[in-house]
């Protein structure tokens, strides 16, 4: 098996911090509604870059979590705080205010609907934030299996369903607000979408 370095993630984590950066400066007006005074859970948060923002909202809490077993070191020593803690039994039912889900529909198995009811039926939220960019092209997909680092991407498997469809799929959200913005451009000079959809539980 791979394994990488404290350098290796070191590096990882501040590529990350300069991205989530962007994004989440994008989508502030629309986000820290409900991330303000408010508990969160971070579902599939890697190892927490993205929290290292949303943290600067002034949330009572976040928690977050990720299967990849690698990223909580990584989280403990360079987010975690009182108020900043990995969810150490994720099979347990939870409570919060808002859940927090970023391009994580693609990376959890062949059955993203299922997964998205079930994950419902676990974690009970007045509200969730799902983000993601553009789908997986069939030419990442390619590049992903010669490669073979799917390991780092999902540990049970890609899908290539689209993010939206699985999100608006159950009878168990509504759709508050669907909010697109450009965020960068591709080597071939193509627009990246950073999606923002927020659901309200019913």
């Amino acid at each position: 098996m791979l394994k990488l370095s404290l350098e290796d993630f070191t590096h990882s984590f501040r590529h990350k911090l300069e991205m989530d950066e962007i994004k989440t400066s994008l989508t502030k007006d629309i986000v820290e509604p409900y991330i303000r005074d408010k508990n969160v859970i971070d579902w599939g948060c890697k190892f927490g870059p993205r929290i290292y923002y949303l943290n600067q909202y002034n949330p009572e809490s976040i928690r977050g979590w990720d299967p990849n077993f690698y990223f909580k070191e990584v989280f403990k020593n360079f987010v975690a705080s009182n108020q900043v803690t990995w969810i150490e039994d994720p099979s347990e039912e939870l409570w919060c205010d808002t859940l927090y889900l970023a391009a994580v529909s693609n990376e959890c198995g062949s059955d993203p609907y299922s997964w998205f009811d079930r994950l419902l039926d676990q974690i009970h939220c007045k509200n969730i934030i799902a983000t993601w960019g553009l789908q997986f092209s069939d030419a990442k997909h390619k590049w992903i299996r010669q490669h073979e680092i799917s390991w780092y991407c999902s540990t049970v498997g890609l899908n290539f369903e689209d993010p939206e469809k699985v999100y608006k799929s159950s009878n168990k959200v509504r759709v508050v607000e669907h909010n697109k913005v450009v965020w960068a451009k591709s080597e071939n000079g193509d627009d990246k979408i950073f999606n923002t959809l927020i659901l309200e539980t019913l």
